[in-house]
């Protein structure tokens, strides 16, 4: 985006398939157009390296990608994505003053994604003074998870709660007033020890949809189950939506979101483009909003430095997301959208607005 004479004028670069088209395009935009501040890429590894040009060479950046590290580079770089870290200390949160949840556990897949979940899920926990009871993880191939069920509930190892099972089945003798047959023995299993209040599992639909049935089968139900944005696909009602009711998870963007800025903003996409808008054009449209908000303070900024200056303080700016909050930490998006899964179908439960670590 660069100063017009009148106006603000959007140029338009394609960052390629490589990291190195999209440094061609971050230069061309920089050097030749002489833009005001940068927005995208989309790619995880092309955001990496622009943004790391960016902070080098102080130009105003907004990052799209909820790649960690990002806003770290430098001063100059700013973020309007759902990172993992926005996305746990909202569901954390949540669960902490609405349902009264101490106790979490969490079941996650052994690669990049769900260890970034889970050690933003252990650090957001223990910052709130709750207290992880229960961490399993899996291989993401594997499609079997007794074993890492029956670890988080202590029914793996029978002999260490002996004196449960003695005590079981002396219940049952008495109750037949005979010794039990090998089928009736079958049933008489030590209970799972359920100590957590929710457990999150940061997995795609493919996975869950596996995990949601196997935790009833173990008879673990009196857990709240929660999950990040990549539970928002009709997929996973397909595979286990019956498993998962009362579930929740978070996303970006809702359709649903009852404001009259995302009320607009859907009639005028609407009646533009002929279809529903997705969060990615949810979220243009907020970088736009912000944008316009900048320049229009005082007018067209007179440097870089000055727009980077304005974006730190512009402050609360409700969009079609939800609240965006503009300072010093640049990481804006500051409300979340909360659903649940009940009934088959997913249903918006309104915005969950996220509190300073230290709330």
């Amino acid at each position: 985006i660069s100063e017009g004479k009148s106006s603000i004028q959007i140029v338009t670069a394609d960052s390629g398939p490589s990291i190195d088209s999209a440094l061609a395009a971050f230069d061309r935009l920089v050097f030749e157009e002489k833009v005001s501040v940068v927005v995208g890429p989309l790619s995880g590894n092309q955001v990496e390296r622009v943004a790391t040009k960016a902070a080098e060479l102080g130009i105003p950046y907004i990052s799209l990608s909820p790649r960690p590290g990002i806003i770290e580079k430098g001063p100059s770089i700013f973020r309007v994505a759902l990172s993992p870290e926005r996305q746990v200390r909202a569901i954390v949160g949540y669960a902490w003053d609405r349902l009264n949840a101490r106790n979490f556990a969490v079941l996650f897949p052994e690669d990049n994604f769900g260890k970034e979940y889970a050690l933003e899920f252990f650090k957001v926990v223990a910052e709130k003074g709750g207290v992880v009871t229960a961490a399993e993880s899996y291989d993401p191939r594997q499609s079997d998870f007794k074993i890492q069920i029956d670890n988080m509930v202590g029914t793996s190892f029978p002999a260490f709660r002996k004196t449960e099972a003695e005590a079981l089945l002396k219940q049952l003798d008495e109750k037949l007033g005979r010794k039990p047959t090998k089928r009736e023995l079958a049933t008489a299993k030590i209970p799972p020890i359920v100590d957590f209040d929710l457990l999150f599992i940061p997995d795609t639909y493919k996975t869950v949809g596996q995990i949601a049935p196997a935790l009833l089968y173990a008879d673990v139900s009196t857990a709240q189950l929660a999950g990040p944005s990549t539970w928002h696909n009709s997929r996973l009602l397909e595979r286990a939506g019956n498993y998962l009711d009362k579930s929740i998870f978070v996303d970006v963007f809702a359709l649903e979101r009852q404001s009259p800025v995302t009320k607009a903003f859907i009639d005028k996409y609407q009646i533009k483009k002929g279809s529903l808008p997705n969060p990615l054009s949810a979220i243009g449209y907020d970088v736009g909003l912000t944008l316009r908000t900048a320049f229009g303070n005082g007018g067209n900024p007179r440097s870089r430095d000055e727009l980077r200056s304005r974006l730190e303080t512009l402050g609360s700016l409700e969009g079609v997301l939800g609240l965006h909050v503009w300072d010093s930490n640049r990481d804006s998006l500051s409300e979340i959208q909360l659903f649940q899964i009940h009934k088959g179908a997913f249903h918006h439960q309104g915005g969950i607005l996220l509190k300073a670590r230290n709330d």
